[in-house]
């Protein structure tokens, strides 16, 4: 009789157990990234009063005789299942999709936990509510990634030194229906001779030729190109066929003018801008100092362009050299070759800029093209700029933190690594929703986040507790009929006992 009594308060006991745990999980139904737990009975021992006996010659084997004497807890198990995840908008909460646990330290030790509830505090540390840092691999300048952890520093006003551009990156159409920017053949008469003009471009020398012929006699001139690729400065007198000739440029470099004043006969070659085009980029210099970069290409012959930059600020005491080259095409419209630069900027008081210019010869249909369409000349990138300060943050899904400067250039600042376990529900909770490293979790693995089953990183999101109420408050009607049958053993036994009391009387 006293054994059901025992039996009764063991029940009792578990169930009060099994009430308490229950009651901690409605309790954190809110608690952001709380894992629930789950309680696990099993028998206590057992009483033999019988031993099982082996099968005889003509006599049967029976079985033990036993009587239990109540139930113990098991385990009381973490369970690490998903939480959902609540978006918030705020840049600092963290969410885990997967089995990776985030690493504060709290001084002396590095702890685990799911709640991404992170803020910055005054030293630009993010910290969680109780004021651990969060623990990531640092990242310099250069994107070469630490792998010592050390605390996630968010320093907001940090600057950002100015880099000088190094390369610019051309994507654009030059219209392969445009007209030479200068005419091959033109002829005048001067009296009764006949004067011919035949235009040729020296691609190596980067100018135009003109050969001026009439009857036998021939005189070859070179035309200097002016800074935007058109006719530079030019007076010059050639004698052909007995006619002197001056060759003048017209204002502004359009065109070249020729004139035999014996005759008071004249002729002018146009530079024919239809098969001209330009566009321009800044580019930086090593102290952030800005340069206006104009690039204009100039159709010299079937599939080849001339290309000039140059700065048409004219900015005081800047030079600018190796600024011009050829740009050939094949007849698919692609380009096969490039020639000169790289281009070089000399500015004062700063480091010389050299340029180099992407056409994209590597990558022919997103560099400069050649096709019969409208022209769409643009220079799309390039990687100087000036200096910047540091404005906000954001996290990616692979856990790089990532700096937002007010010169619009983003880096790299740290990569927040996740830590796994072999047994996550081996871990000791030490409260505030952490977790401590024990002898039968294993030792963390410390991993990127998206690798390795780490699982991703939700920025402006927070993982919700995985505690579902339907399953709560089921286990609670369960627990609550458990503690009431084992209250009704002992109070059944209490009444045989006092039965069995009775009978003296």
């Amino acid at each position: 009789m006293l054994r059901s009594l025992f039996t009764g308060i063991s029940g009792l006991r578990n169930h009060q157990t099994l009430l308490d745990v229950i009651g901690n999980n409605i309790s954190n139904v809110n608690t952001v990234g709380f894992k629930k737990s789950r309680v696990e009975f099993r028998d206590l021992l057992y009483q033999s009063i019988q031993s099982g006996s082996a099968p005889q010659a003509g006599r049967g084997g029976t079985n033990p005789k036993q009587i239990g004497l109540g139930a113990q807890i098991a385990a009381i198990s973490t369970i690490h299942t998903q939480g959902a995840l609540e978006n918030t908008g705020n840049e600092s909460d963290l969410a885990i999709q997967g089995n990776g646990f985030f690493i504060v330290s709290d001084g002396s030790r590095d702890l685990y936990t799911r709640a991404g509830n992170f803020e910055v505090d005054a030293n630009g540390n993010l910290v969680n509510p109780e004021g651990y840092i969060l623990q990531g691999w640092s990242v310099d300048s250069s994107g070469n990634v630490s792998n010592v952890l050390t605390d996630v520093n968010i320093p907001i006003g940090q600057k950002l030194a100015a880099n000088a551009t190094t390369t610019v990156d051309y994507s654009c159409n030059l219209d392969s229906s445009a007209p030479r920017v200068v005419t091959e053949d033109e002829s005048f008469t001067i009296s009764a001779d006949t004067v011919s003009l035949h235009y040729a471009y020296d691609t190596g020398g980067g100018q135009w030729v003109v050969s001026v012929i009439s009857g036998t006699d021939v005189s070859v001139v070179s035309i200097p190109p002016a800074e935007d690729g058109t006719f530079g400065s030019l007076s010059q007198t050639v004698s052909v066929n007995g006619h002197r000739i001056s060759i003048t440029t017209v204002s502004g470099g359009t065109g070249i003018k020729y004139y035999n004043a014996s005759f008071a006969t004249s002729h002018t070659t146009s530079f024919n801008t239809l098969g001209s085009h330009d566009t321009s980029i800044d580019v930086y210099d090593s102290e952030g100092n800005s340069y206006t970069l104009k690039t204009v290409f100039n159709k010299v012959d079937d599939n080849t362009w001339e290309w000039r930059a140059y700065l048409p600020d004219n900015p005081s005491g800047v030079t600018i050299s190796d600024n011009n080259g050829v740009l050939r095409f094949g007849t698919d419209g692609l380009i096969t070759d490039a020639t000169g630069g790289p281009i070089v900027i000399t500015p004062t008081g700063a480091e010389p800029i050299t340029i180099t210019p992407d056409w994209g010869v590597d990558d022919p249909i997103s560099g400069v093209t050649q096709f019969a369409s409208s022209f769409t000349t643009s220079a799309k990138y390039q990687d100087g700029y000036t200096m910047g300060v540091l404005e906000t943050y954001s996290v990616d899904q692979n856990g790089n933190v990532i700096g937002h400067f007010d010169n619009g250039q983003n880096g790299t600042l740290y990569r927040i690594p996740l830590a796994l376990f072999n047994n996550p529900a081996g871990l000791d909770k030490v409260g505030d929703t952490l977790f401590a490293e024990s002898v039968n979790s294993g030792v963390p693995q410390i991993k990127q986040a998206n690798t390795g089953g780490a699982g991703s990183i939700t920025a402006g999101a927070l993982e919700m507790s995985n505690v579902d109420m339907a399953e709560e408050f089921t286990s609670m009607i369960i627990a609550q009929r458990g503690f009431e049958a084992n209250a009704r053993v002992i109070t059944t036994a209490d009444s045989i006992l006092a039965t069995l009391m009775n009978i003296k009387r």
